[in-house]
C-alpha cells in the first residue's frame, strides 16, 4: 500500500507503508481537522484531514512536520 499525503505546500508525497509508522491515526473520521501523528523516516508529522474535492469530505491527508 502507498500513503500519498499532501505537504504544507500542497505537494503530493508518496511513501511506501514500510516507511511510515502510523502511531495514532484515524482517517475514517468524517470531520475535518486533526487526525493524529505519524513518523516517517525518523521525523514526526501531524496528520490532518483535507477535502478530496467532494463536498463535506475530509478523506485526503495533509501532513505538517512536528518541530
Amino acid at each position: 500500500m502507498v500513503f500519498t499525503p499532501l505537504d504544507e505546500n500542497n505537494v503530493r508525497l508518496e511513501f511506501d507503508d514500510s516507511e511510515v509508522d502510523f502511531l495514532k491515526v484515524d482517517m475514517n473520521r468524517r470531520i475535518l481537522g486533526y487526525r493524529g501523528i505519524i513518523k516517517i523516516k525518523g521525523k514526526k508529522f501531524d496528520v490532518y484531514g483535507q477535502s478530496c474535492g467532494l463536498p463535506g469530505c475530509g478523506c485526503d491527508a495533509m501532513i505538517k512536520e512536528v518541530i
